[in-house]
This record gives structure tokens, C-alpha cells and sequence, in this order.
């Protein structure tokens, strides 16, 4: 399923951890710095299709 989100996003499983996967979305500029914002977490699951829903629901919280 193609992310159609304005917002970047990815997922990485942490090489030294097996099941700890990184998800991390764009929040667009900082109006006072002018600087990109993050939104990094951290959620532990085996499967990638949980890491991927896991950013899509971030994703949209993010949106909001």
C-alpha cells in the first residue's frame, strides 16, 4: 500500500536489537526556528506489516 501522506516517513529494524523498529515522520518547519521538525518512535514488534501500520497511524496523528 502506497503511503500517500505529504509527510516523509521510515521504518528501520534496528540491526543490534532484532524486533525494535525505529519510525520516524516529517512534521514539516519549525515556524519559529524555521528548522525540520521529527516525530521519532520506538515500537517493538516482529512483524514489518505492524511496524508499517504502526507509522501510518503515526503519520496521521502527526497530520493533525
Amino acid at each position: 500500500m502506497p503511503l500517500t501522506s505529504p509527510h516523509k516517513s521510515s521504518s528501520c529494524e534496528s540491526a543490534g536489537a532484532p524486533g525494535s523498529w525505529e519510525l520516524t515522520v516529517s512534521a514539516g518547519r519549525d515556524p519559529g526556528t524555521g528548522r525540520y521538525r521529527r516525530v521519532i518512535r520506538h515500537i517493538k514488534t516482529t512483524s514489518k506489516r505492524e511496524a508499517t501500520a504502526a507509522l501510518v497511524e503515526l503519520e496521521s496523528a502527526v497530520a493533525k
